[in-house]
């Protein structure tokens, strides 16, 4: 799609630190994993209190007390495993160039264009903006290297 100067343009390397904290987002904002957690946890402590069982009652309150440290174990691992795994993602620095209606991608792996009215969500931190191209995939953008115009682009993008 030929195109004029994009309005604004950034970099994003594709750090371990970033994709952390990229899928902690993903986890906690679009997946709702604290929800997940305090579901399960609200299960054991009910199974518990339902249990006949001095020792059952006992492992389920022990279980539910350390439901957040395993899901926080897990993720970790999933997370390195992830990342590592995909040799050519890793440290690659993406270009981001923005346009009126859509934002493109540009790698040493190839090129994407992305219309804005095809994004799932768009979700920021203090750190960073994700544009979401579906519930389990999105774009990091590093606000720390982003101009204040396009923060408050992206900003108005999410609405």
């Amino acid at each position: 799609m030929p195109e004029t100067t994009p309005l604004f343009q950034t970099q994003t390397t594709y750090t371990f630190a970033e994709y952390r904290r990229y899928s902690r987002t993903l986890q906690n904002k679009v997946m709702h994993r604290p929800l997940v957690i305090a579901v399960m946890m609200a299960c054991l402590v009910l199974l518990a209190l339902l249990s006949d069982d001095n020792s059952m009652r006992v492992a389920f309150l022990i279980v539910a007390v350390l439901t957040p440290l395993i899901f926080s174990l897990i993720g970790s691992r999933m997370e390195k495993k992830a990342y590592y795994a995909n040799t050519a993602m890793q440290d690659i620095v993406l270009t981001y160039s923005f346009y009126p209606d859509h934002v493109e991608t540009n790698n040493a792996l190839g090129f994407t264009t992305i219309p804005y009215d095809k994004l799932y969500r768009v979700v920021e931190t203090p750190t960073n903006f994700y544009l979401m191209i579906a519930r389990n995939q999105g774009m990091v953008i590093v606000k720390e290297n982003c101009s204040a115009e396009l923060i408050a682009f992206l900003q108005k993008l999410g609405k």
